[in-house]
Protein backbone atom coordinates (compact mmCIF):
# COMPACT_ATOMS: atom_id res chain seq x y z
CA UNK A 1 0.00 0.00 0.00
CA UNK A 2 1.47 3.22 -0.66
CA UNK A 3 1.61 5.86 2.02
CA UNK A 4 -0.86 8.19 0.95
CA UNK A 5 -3.39 5.56 0.89
CA UNK A 6 -2.77 4.11 3.92
CA UNK A 7 -3.00 7.82 5.60
CA UNK A 8 -6.24 7.99 3.45
CA UNK A 9 -7.47 4.87 5.41
CA UNK A 10 -6.00 6.16 8.75
CA UNK A 11 -8.48 9.14 7.85
CA UNK A 12 -11.14 7.04 6.92
CA UNK A 13 -11.30 4.74 10.20
CA UNK A 14 -10.90 7.98 12.14
CA UNK A 15 -13.78 9.31 10.65
CA UNK A 16 -16.06 5.89 11.10
CA UNK A 17 -15.14 5.79 14.64
CA UNK A 18 -15.97 8.85 15.04
CA UNK A 19 -18.97 8.61 12.97
CA UNK A 20 -20.51 5.06 14.60
CA UNK A 21 -20.43 6.60 17.87
CA UNK A 22 -22.30 10.03 16.62
CA UNK A 23 -25.05 7.94 14.96
CA UNK A 24 -28.49 9.27 16.26
CA UNK A 25 -31.10 6.64 15.55
CA UNK A 26 -33.98 9.37 16.81
CA UNK A 27 -34.36 12.60 18.92
CA UNK A 28 -33.49 10.73 21.84
CA UNK A 29 -30.13 9.77 20.63
CA UNK A 30 -29.03 12.44 19.13
CA UNK A 31 -26.72 13.39 22.07
CA UNK A 32 -24.82 10.49 21.98
CA UNK A 33 -21.79 10.81 20.51
CA UNK A 34 -19.27 9.51 22.92
CA UNK A 35 -15.54 9.25 21.37
CA UNK A 36 -13.94 12.24 19.71
CA UNK A 37 -12.23 11.33 16.31
CA UNK A 38 -8.99 9.61 16.46
CA UNK A 39 -7.23 12.53 14.21
CA UNK A 40 -3.37 11.11 13.37
CA UNK A 41 -3.70 8.27 15.72
CA UNK A 42 -4.28 5.72 13.39
CA UNK A 43 -2.41 5.04 9.94
CA UNK A 44 -3.92 1.77 9.14
CA UNK A 45 -6.17 -0.74 11.36
CA UNK A 46 -4.77 -4.50 10.88
CA UNK A 47 -7.21 -7.62 11.28
CA UNK A 48 -8.75 -7.98 14.94
CA UNK A 49 -6.82 -10.45 17.37
CA UNK A 50 -9.53 -12.68 17.03
CA UNK A 51 -13.05 -13.17 15.24
CA UNK A 52 -16.11 -10.99 16.33
CA UNK A 53 -19.41 -12.44 15.38
CA UNK A 54 -21.53 -9.63 13.45
CA UNK A 55 -25.16 -9.25 14.49
CA UNK A 56 -27.58 -9.96 11.99
CA UNK A 57 -28.50 -6.50 10.24
CA UNK A 58 -31.27 -7.87 7.97
CA UNK A 59 -34.81 -7.22 9.02
CA UNK A 60 -37.83 -9.02 7.07
CA UNK A 61 -40.55 -6.11 7.38
CA UNK A 62 -43.34 -8.50 7.92
CA UNK A 63 -41.74 -10.37 10.59
CA UNK A 64 -40.41 -7.79 12.24
CA UNK A 65 -43.68 -5.99 12.40
CA UNK A 66 -45.17 -9.19 13.73
CA UNK A 67 -42.84 -8.95 17.24
CA UNK A 68 -43.92 -7.39 20.07
CA UNK A 69 -41.14 -4.41 21.19
CA UNK A 70 -40.36 -6.40 23.96
CA UNK A 71 -39.60 -9.21 21.36
CA UNK A 72 -38.01 -6.14 18.84
CA UNK A 73 -36.09 -4.60 22.29
CA UNK A 74 -34.89 -8.43 23.08
CA UNK A 75 -33.29 -9.00 20.06
CA UNK A 76 -31.70 -5.92 20.16
CA UNK A 77 -30.02 -6.63 23.06
CA UNK A 78 -29.22 -9.63 22.56
CA UNK A 79 -27.26 -8.67 19.24
CA UNK A 80 -25.38 -5.51 21.68
CA UNK A 81 -24.47 -8.21 24.17
CA UNK A 82 -22.87 -10.68 22.17
CA UNK A 83 -21.25 -8.22 19.84
CA UNK A 84 -20.00 -6.32 22.77
CA UNK A 85 -18.82 -9.49 24.72
CA UNK A 86 -16.46 -10.48 20.98
CA UNK A 87 -15.26 -7.14 20.63
CA UNK A 88 -14.32 -7.40 24.88
CA UNK A 89 -12.92 -10.67 23.81
CA UNK A 90 -10.64 -9.02 21.18
CA UNK A 91 -9.75 -6.22 23.05
CA UNK A 92 -8.42 -8.25 25.90
CA UNK A 93 -5.84 -9.60 23.40
CA UNK A 94 -5.37 -7.37 21.44
CA UNK A 95 -1.96 -5.47 21.83
CA UNK A 96 -1.09 -1.90 23.05
CA UNK A 97 -1.71 1.16 20.25
CA UNK A 98 -4.35 1.66 17.67
CA UNK A 99 -6.16 -1.43 17.42
CA UNK A 100 -6.68 -1.36 20.75
CA UNK A 101 -7.83 2.45 21.22
CA UNK A 102 -10.38 1.80 18.65
CA UNK A 103 -11.90 -1.87 19.75
CA UNK A 104 -11.50 0.47 23.84
CA UNK A 105 -14.04 2.93 22.15
CA UNK A 106 -16.21 0.64 20.02
CA UNK A 107 -16.72 -1.61 23.02
CA UNK A 108 -17.74 1.77 24.94
CA UNK A 109 -20.40 2.76 22.52
CA UNK A 110 -21.49 -0.82 22.49
CA UNK A 111 -21.94 -0.32 26.14
CA UNK A 112 -23.61 3.14 25.75
CA UNK A 113 -26.14 1.84 23.46
CA UNK A 114 -27.20 -1.23 25.48
CA UNK A 115 -27.53 0.80 28.67
CA UNK A 116 -29.86 3.19 26.66
CA UNK A 117 -31.75 0.12 25.24
CA UNK A 118 -32.11 -1.21 28.72
CA UNK A 119 -33.59 1.80 30.19
CA UNK A 120 -36.33 2.21 27.46
CA UNK A 121 -39.45 2.08 29.16
CA UNK A 122 -41.97 -0.20 27.92
CA UNK A 123 -45.65 0.13 28.63
CA UNK A 124 -46.62 -3.13 30.43
CA UNK A 125 -43.73 -4.81 30.10
CA UNK A 126 -43.35 -7.36 32.68
CA UNK A 127 -40.38 -10.20 32.55
CA UNK A 128 -37.84 -9.99 29.18
CA UNK A 129 -38.86 -12.25 26.69
CA UNK A 130 -36.18 -14.26 25.07
CA UNK A 131 -34.75 -13.43 22.47
CA UNK A 132 -33.75 -15.99 19.07
CA UNK A 133 -30.23 -14.77 18.69
CA UNK A 134 -29.31 -14.41 15.20
CA UNK A 135 -25.45 -14.05 14.20
CA UNK A 136 -23.81 -12.86 11.10
CA UNK A 137 -20.78 -14.40 9.82
CA UNK A 138 -17.49 -14.40 12.12
CA UNK A 139 -14.93 -11.74 11.02
CA UNK A 140 -11.53 -9.97 12.03
CA UNK A 141 -12.45 -7.16 9.54
CA UNK A 142 -12.63 -3.96 11.87
CA UNK A 143 -14.45 -1.99 8.70
CA UNK A 144 -17.03 -4.60 8.45
CA UNK A 145 -17.19 -4.88 12.46
CA UNK A 146 -18.31 -1.25 12.51
CA UNK A 147 -20.59 -1.43 9.73
CA UNK A 148 -22.65 -4.30 10.87
CA UNK A 149 -22.99 -2.17 14.44
CA UNK A 150 -23.98 1.08 12.71
CA UNK A 151 -26.87 -0.66 10.74
CA UNK A 152 -27.91 -2.43 13.97
CA UNK A 153 -28.53 1.30 15.20
CA UNK A 154 -29.62 2.82 11.63
CA UNK A 155 -32.33 -0.75 11.51
CA UNK A 156 -33.65 -2.15 14.17
CA UNK A 157 -33.10 -0.06 16.81
CA UNK A 158 -34.15 2.79 14.75
CA UNK A 159 -37.62 0.94 13.99
CA UNK A 160 -38.11 0.13 17.66
CA UNK A 161 -37.91 3.57 18.78
CA UNK A 162 -40.11 4.45 15.38
CA UNK A 163 -42.50 2.17 16.77
CA UNK A 164 -42.44 3.19 20.20
CA UNK A 165 -42.82 6.58 19.38
CA UNK A 166 -46.10 5.56 17.97
CA UNK A 167 -47.94 4.90 21.05
CA UNK A 168 -47.06 7.80 22.76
Amino acid sequence: MHQNSQSNLGEKISESVYIFACLSTSETFDRLCFSPPLQGVCSAVDALPSDIKLPCIRIHKATWERKSVHEQRAEILLSLGTLAQDVRSARTLSQTGCGLTLLERLEHSINNYLHVVRLLHIEGEQVGPQAELCLGQPSKHFGLVLKHFGLLLTGKLEWLIAEMAKRC
